[in-house]
């Protein structure tokens, strides 16, 4: 095992992420960089409380590879998997699934 704290992590292109226990792996929708004509620092810019399940853990029961999902904002841990960054949550972080309106 590395002595790299997770905080560093980044994975192998190839590698595959396998959360453990009750873990999801969500990729965050990009934060605006600008509202209206206002262009807005990076380090102002709030962390998007909504993205898409990229991976789930064994023992997730309410959410699948693909759903749109809202989450708690500052919460979990930042990764980075094949160059993006994404964020590891534990299932009771997830609020709701984020479905299309039928019609």
């Amino acid at each position: 095992m590395s002595d790299a704290p997770v905080s560093e992590f980044k994975a192998r292109p190839r590698d595959v992420l396998e959360p453990l226990f009750d873990r999801v792996v969500v990729l965050p929708d990009a934060a605006p960089d600008q509202i209206g004509s206002i262009l807005v620092a990076e380090t102002a810019q709030e962390r998007p409380a909504r993205g898409v399940v990229v991976a789930v853990g064994p023992d997730v029961k309410t959410v699948a590879v693909g759903d749109r999902v809202l989450y708690a904002h500052f919460t979990g841990a930042d990764a980075e998997h094949d160059g993006q960054a994404v964020l590891v949550l534990q299932e009771p972080d997830v609020y709701a699934k984020v479905t299309a309106r039928a019609g």
